[in-house]
């Protein structure tokens, strides 16, 4: 009765969002007591008195996109409480009209998120709300693959595709595209400098605002007024702007609007041999849309097999020791096919690109079992990489941006080898992959050279990078996941400002794809970070690498990218070559020594820069010269030093 009575007295101007909380919690309550239909009438009681949106007669109307809003984070927070209700709704009457309705309200609140997080400068507020906004993706997702069981209309496929895609790297996404168009002058200097002035003013008056809003006692509310009233008309100039470099600017805002790849057009990039597999990982399921060039299904897996608890235990026994060690894993990693892959069916696809989602973010697919094995050898088993090439992306929309990323340019290398010599450190094998990349034109920093500012000056004149090293995901100690160089280490902050120009990086070190999980946006890794600084191609592991092995995996995979084998091609033949091997003893055939990289992005072929003859001859040249001259310093320093020695004048007793 008082939230009613409450919701008259209110003040209708000054205080819109305090007003709007009480038919908000009222709905909350009801909601609670099952009430769903007057959980709804009360939910868009507070949608129409944050919007003021006239056009709004039915309770399962949607505002205008176009309508300015009190509180943009406050309507978000009603409309994700509506699709809720919706969809109750839809459980307890079945009636289709509620999912439809239920589908346009987690499509508007998609665009209220995007809307919302233009305003956040912070990285951690967009994560933040990323994090919310998954939540009702997840709720999105099952609205769209319900009507489109019901219904197998295209639509409701895309409407899910597009739901899994906004779920993704969205922050990721938003930073490759600046990067693409800075410096262009596609759009006035003058306009972007207005917008972020904008920016900056909305935000610091909702700080206010907020600060304000806080205090218990003695709030100003002519003071909570003016900065309604501010912020209202700065958004308003922030809508009028848009418009304005929408208008005149038509080539900037198709280019940097946030709508993702259509399932049809991630069709049109791909060839016959492959197939798309994007999972999107729920509470209650796991939705996997398969993806050819000709068709395109989504699946719906149940998600009541402990997941976590699979993956822990899967990577716990990648060692394959004790005496049931085969057969626990071969059990687990069955188990894990089962459910992640034989749903899809794969048969005359080869190429396997994988969009993975939460846990699946870190589980290299190649080492689960096709089947359940049956062997004492781990060399043996039916692992999946023995049958087909599987290759990973952050999202389809991300990796049709790093498929047009051609190049068409020999590439050098630039080579990272701290060695670490004569320390626990110390990289015995990282010598051998030094000596094997020293055929390539580049530039090799190798140890004491291997320092931050030399590899962040000459960075940006190579096509391919790569480091041998230490490294390790985000931990108690260091705070940002890093990879050691010889002063010091390299970390995610050192390469945001970078654009590079690099087609590969290859990560030869431990935890490089290993990081905090952010939801809604992924692992902040290494690997991001390199993908952030616009490599389009990365090489990278999942957990800890055996530096025997994995100098032997990344020799063999230059080998075969010398053969332009794709990237995902060489990587699984070069893994596929290291099991082989007849001297290889049973112990180290386990994936816990090959199975723990990964190739993320664009698999394109690449072609290699050679060092010249002359380059050859140099470099023998100098290095002999080089050798003679030390010899010849030493023996005058020692010559030197005898000579000191027989002039020093006897000491008198």
């Amino acid at each position: 009765y008082n939230l009613h009575r409450g919701l008259q007295v209110t003040p209708q101007k000054n205080q819109v969002r305090e007003k709007a909380s009480i038919p908000r919690t009222l709905s909350e309550i009801f909601h609670s007591k099952k009430d769903f239909r007057q959980a709804l009438k009360h939910q868009q009681k507070a949608v129409k008195l944050l919007t003021a949106d006239t056009s709004l007669i039915n309770d399962l109307d949607i505002p205008d996109s176009r309508t300015i809003v009190s509180s943009k984070l406050d309507l978000f927070k009603t409309l994700v409480q509506k699709g809720k209700t919706i969809h109750a709704l839809y459980q307890e009457t079945k009636n289709p009209i509620y999912l439809k309705a239920a589908l346009n309200t987690y499509l508007y609140l998609s665009q209220l998120t995007d809307d919302i997080r233009s305003f956040y400068q912070s990285e951690e507020s967009q994560l933040l709300l990323l994090d919310e906004a998954k939540d009702f993706y997840e709720k999105a997702m099952e609205t769209a693959f319900l009507l489109y069981d019901k219904n197998p209309n295209q639509q409701f496929l895309e409407n899910a595709f597009f739901f899994t895609e906004k779920s993704k790297s969205e922050l990721l996404l938003e930073e490759l595209r600046k990067k693409e168009f800075s410096g262009k002058g596609i759009i006035a200097d003058s306009l972007l400098k207005k917008q972020y002035n904008l920016k900056v003013a909305i935000n610091y008056n909702h700080k206010l605002l907020k600060k304000e809003n806080r205090k218990i006692e003695q709030k100003n509310k002519s003071k909570i007024k003016d900065l309604e009233t501010t912020i209202f008309n700065l958004q308003k100039q922030w809508s009028d702007l848009k418009d304005e470099i929408n208008l005149s600017y038509p080539t900037y805002s198709a280019l940097t609007e946030q709508l993702p790849i259509t399932l049809n057009k991630m069709q049109s990039k791909l060839d016959d041999s492959q197939v798309l597999l994007e999972y999107f990982v729920g509470k209650k399921n796991i939705y996997l849309f398969k993806v050819t060039q000709q068709n395109a299904t989504l699946l719906k897996i149940s998600n009541d097999f402990n997941l976590d608890i699979l993956l822990t235990d899967l990577f716990g026994n990648l060692k394959m020791t004790g005496t049931n060690g085969i057969s626990q894993y071969s059990t687990i990693a069955y188990q894990l096919y089962q459910k992640l892959l034989q749903p899809a069916q794969l048969s005359s696809q080869k190429n396997v690109i994988i969009i993975p989602d939460g846990r699946l973010e870190n589980l290299p697919f190649g080492i689960l079992l096709t089947k359940k094995g049956n062997t004492n050898s781990p060399k043996d088993l039916p692992y999946f990489i023995k049958k087909m090439a599987t290759s990973y992306a952050y999202s389809a929309t991300i990796l049709s941006y790093q498929m047009s990323q051609k190049t068409s340019l020999a590439s050098s290398i630039i080579g990272v080898f701290p060695i670490f010599e004569k320390t626990e450190k110390e990289l015995l094998h990282s010598e051998k992959i030094h000596k094997s990349l020293s055929r390539f034109s580049g530039s090799f920093l190798l140890k004491e050279e291997a320092t931050k500012q030399n590899f962040l000056n000459n960075v940006e004149d190579f096509q391919i990078i790569h480091f041998s090293s230490h490294a390790r995901g985000k931990d108690n100690i260091q705070e940002s996941p890093s990879i050691d160089l010889f002063d010091g280490s390299l970390i995610i902050s050192d390469l945001q400002t970078y654009n590079l120009s690099a087609s590969l990086a290859v990560l030869s070190a431990c935890e490089t794809n290993v990081g905090e999980y952010r939801n809604g946006e992924g692992i902040m890794s290494l690997s991001r970070g390199f993908t952030f600084a616009g490599v389009p191609s990365i090489i990278t592991s999942v957990s800890n690498v055996m530096e025997e092995s994995t100098s032997s995996i990344i020799i063999s995979l230059y080998k075969n990218l010398e053969k332009r084998m794709p990237k995902h091609e060489a990587l699984r033949q070069a893994k596929l070559e290291y099991l082989n091997n007849p001297n290889l003893p049973n112990s180290e055939c386990s994936p816990y020594y090959w199975g723990t990289f990964l190739a993320i992005g664009n698999m394109d072929n690449i072609t290699f820069k050679y060092k010249s003859k002359n380059d050859i001859w140099y470099y023998v040249f100098g290095t002999v010269i080089f050798f003679i001259v030390g010899i010849f310093v030493k023996r005058k320093k020692s010559h030197k030093s005898f000579l000191v020695y027989q002039s020093k004048p006897k000491v008198e007793n």
